[in-house]
């Protein structure tokens, strides 16, 4: 263990943790970022809807469970009902679709989403893309609590897939 990495371990309380990064974030706001570091940070906070496999092969469900598209610009995604987010209340498609706008005027995202059903929005894009999934896999694109949005230093999301807390609080 180097000299200065022990020195950071003793300096802070019991509580406190230490992380080391190639650079300072530039924002925590995933909607706002453009830099590496960012990207790395607001990942460990707000999930995105869906991810690539770690071999990199095909998507997979994070916190949209399915998806489907007929033309490239209609897509239908299905919000996990149960999956428990910062704020009690479980993800509902008024989360999505509050985050969509927020790429929208952020990050000029090129879609909007519509209200479907309880847990199932449409996103339409205003042309068709088959990279809609990818682009949203992005951390960039992570889901933050709706009460969180524009609040560029305090997002509320999932925390990453697995940590020990997620799961114990929700949002809306």
């Amino acid at each position: 263990m180097s000299l200065l990495l022990l020195l950071a371990l003793l300096a802070g309380p019991a509580d406190t943790l230490v992380v080391g990064t190639t650079g300072d974030p530039v924002t925590l706001d995933p909607h706002r970022a453009v830099d590496l570091a960012s990207a790395a940070v607001v990942s460990a906070v707000c999930e995105p809807l869906v991810r690539f496999r770690p071999d990199g092969t095909r998507v997979e469900a994070v916190l949209a469970t399915t998806w489907a598209t007929r033309d490239n610009r209609s897509w239908t995604l299905h919000a996990a009902p149960g999956r428990p987010l910062p704020g009690r209340h479980a993800v509902r498609r008024e989360a999505v679709i509050a985050n969509v706008d927020s790429l929208r005027e952020a990050q000029g995202f090129p879609g909007r989403a519509e209200r479907l059903g309880s847990h199932a929005v449409s996103i339409v894009l205003d042309r068709p893309s088959a990279a809609l999934l990818a682009t949203l896999s992005q951390p960039f694109f992570g889901m933050q609590s709706p009460r969180s949005l524009g609040a560029a230093q305090r997002p509320v999301g999932t925390g990453p897939s697995g940590s020990p807390r997620a799961g114990q609080a929700r949002w809306s």
